[in-house]
């Protein structure tokens, strides 16, 4: 008589079936689920409608906190916040990307990077502060190419006890990644979007107008500024005079520091500049 089989090999047992059938159910949904948003997308010319619904896609899915589209320029090292599902304070934030290796690292690689709290790797231990100090599990940013290009990036973060995300969550991401590369390069190209390129035309009219402003009043100044400046060496000068001519040479030496600061504000001085959390 043949030997029994034990039923370890073969065709799965009905209880690892059932074992088996949420999962299948999830990606069942997944697919479900992004086959439509996808669809839907593509059909919408509405930028902001098609980055907010990808960011709320992949939060609802993938158990995200935190999930941003940026444009990024690595030539000037800055980025721009385009949408964020949380906070929508921070939208058209402009960031420093040295403030955030791991955005830089995926630029650079020019591919996806996972970062785990406890993957032991250098980024890891680059964000070990920032995984402690805002209860982070995982961060993963993917670069946004358009042509070979790096134009952008998605950013999202995973709360402490959430998911641990990893390469096989961006390989099924794929399809939603490149529509929001569309999107974005579509919006820069119709204007829809400034981006990082060139200063809007008011913007370079307050540069000029505030150029000439300082010009026009720095000659004036400078006179009273001297001219005091002599008044108070002469000793022969009486007491209530004196403090009279003081008062016009603080006045005019207040009015001069005034103008340069919100001539540096409008050039785009770097003094006082900080550096801003995506959160």
């Amino acid at each position: 008589m043949p030997p029994k089989r034990s039923g370890k090999r073969g065709s799965p047992t009905p209880a690892a079936s059932a074992e088996g059938a949420p999962a299948v159910d999830a990606n069942a949904a997944w697919s479900r689920d992004l086959e439509a948003l996808v669809a839907g997308l593509l059909a919408t010319a509405d930028t902001e409608a098609t980055l907010r619904g990808v960011a709320s896609f992949v939060a609802r899915h993938l158990g995200a906190h935190r999930c941003s589209v940026i444009l990024t320029r690595p030539e000037l090292g800055v980025g721009h916040v385009v949408t964020s599902l949380e906070d929508a304070s921070i939208r058209n934030l402009r960031i420093r990307l040295d403030a955030y290796p791991e955005v830089v690292a995926a630029i650079e690689r020019r591919a996806p990077v996972c970062v785990g709290r406890d993957d032991g790797s250098d980024l890891a231990r680059a964000l070990e502060p920032l995984f402690e100090s805002r209860h982070i599990q995982s961060v993963v940013v993917s670069p946004l190419l358009v042509r070979g290009e790096v134009i952008g990036a998605f950013f999202l973060r995973t709360p402490r006890g959430g998911p641990q995300l990893g390469p096989e969550h961006l390989e099924r991401l794929k399809p939603l990644l490149q529509v929001t590369a569309v999107a974005l390069d579509e919006a820069l190209r119709r204007g829809h979007l400034r981006g990082l390129g060139p200063e809007p035309d008011a913007l370079a009219n307050m540069r000029r107008l505030v150029g000439g402003l300082r010009h026009f009043l720095n000659n004036p100044l400078t006179a009273v500024v001297g001219f005091t400046e002599l008044l108070l060496r002469d000793r022969s000068l009486p007491a209530s005079a004196r403090a009279d001519v003081e008062q016009i040479q603080s006045a005019a030496a207040r009015s001069r520091s005034v103008m340069e600061s919100v001539a540096n504000f409008a050039q785009g001085a770097t003094t006082g500049r900080t550096t801003v959390d995506l959160e």
